[in-house]
């Protein structure tokens, strides 16, 4: 599954409200709402063992000195357990101390209403018109000339959910492929670019790495 345009591929090893991968040169370790990036020259051991990764890391009073996940998949915590080593040698090498850093995101109900801010502003045209809606559609549903009343105000209210409805009805159409890339399936970032054989706009070609490092 791709999820990224611009970084290299790389493995990303989820469980429950745990996602860890490498990128750039770092350990990112994501749990719940709090993400600690790990250069690579402040990692002091990478530890595998069947389905278990805990990685080693100097001292520091905000994280702590050890990692530890686990994953059903013991070729995904290999794969990942080389690359954390990999970036690890390669900081030795070149020599470079660099912090580590902790972020924390904000609690689900700023988060949301800054992500609906962001997506009125830069997202879909279908956002910008929702508000457009929801701002001038009510007033308009409260003065229509209808008799009873109240039947204005249910009919705006009915369009959303009539809409709501049908695009879960496409979710559940999709749900068994969704199910097997969930049980069977593994998460990696890749990278895109346009196919140039192809006249198409929207042909690309996915690099992704798979986990013997293909």
């Amino acid at each position: 599954m791709g999820e990224s345009n611009t970084a290299p591929a790389r493995v990303v090893l989820t469980n429950g409200r745990t996602r860890v991968w490498v990128e750039r040169g770092a350990l990112h370790w994501k749990r719940g709402r709090t993400t600690i990036t790990v250069p690579g020259s402040q990692i002091r051991q990478v530890k595998v063992a069947g389905q278990s990764l805990a990685v080693g890391i100097f001292e520091d009073a905000q994280v702590g000195t050890a990692l530890t996940v686990r994953h059903r998949n013991t070729a995904v915590v290999a794969a990942l357990g080389a690359e954390i080593e990999a970036i690890r040698s390669d900081a030795e090498a070149a020599g470079n101390l660099q912090s580590i850093r902790r972020q924390s995101v904000r609690i689900w109900p700023l988060r949301i209403l800054v992500g609906l801010r962001d997506r009125v502003r830069n997202g879909s045209p279908w956002w910008r018109r929702a508000l457009w809606y929801v701002l001038l559609g009510f007033p308009l549903a409260v003065w229509l000339p209808v008799e009873p009343g109240f039947l204005g105000p249910i009919a705006w209210l009915l369009l959303p959910p009539g809409i709501a409805l049908l695009r879960l009805w496409v979710g559940m159409a999709e749900l068994d492929t969704r199910w097997v890339m969930w049980r069977r399936g593994i998460t990696v970032r890749a990278s895109f670019e346009s196919d140039p054989y192809r006249e198409a706009t929207s042909a690309y070609i996915v690099h992704f790495r798979t986990l013997d490092g293909r």
